[in-house]
């Protein structure tokens, strides 16, 4: 099914958050590519940390591991827009999250609200 745009033509304006669930390794690594590549691209990307994914502060704040280094590139180009608080106190990682300086997000029963992303023109990428 076309999208009706051309092949390597971009869409001005498109915007992307990619809320990141899971704790799979491999899974999160591309998680924080698609935002670095999209981001040296020009295309606005947001990454959500949200269920298990809220313990990457803790567990990789060291930037050891291919999960540690790109996380630490994501950090520090301010990439990552902010996590989940209720998901980050399950995990045991909201001290770690606050003290990496991230921004802690509740705005939906204490989760991260996807409809504050629509609502700014943001298409959602769930991994």
């Amino acid at each position: 099914m076309s999208s009706g745009i051309a092949k390597g033509v971009r869409v001005v304006g498109e915007k992307f958050a990619i809320f990141l669930f899971t704790d799979e390794e491999m899974c999160m690594v591309h998680a924080f590519l698609y935002v670095k590549e999209l981001n040296e691209k020009g295309i606005e990307a947001k990454l959500i940390l949200e269920g298990k994914a809220t313990a990457v502060p803790k567990l990789y704040a060291d930037g050891k591991g291919l999960v540690g280094k790109w996380y630490s590139v994501a950090k520090e180009n301010g990439w990552i827009d902010c996590t989940c608080k209720a998901c980050s106190a399950v995990t045991g990682s909201l001290e770690a999250a606050e003290k990496e300086g991230l921004r802690i997000c509740s705005d939906l029963n204490g989760h991260v609200s996807m409809e504050k992303y629509v609502s700014q023109g943001y298409r959602i990428i769930v991994l």
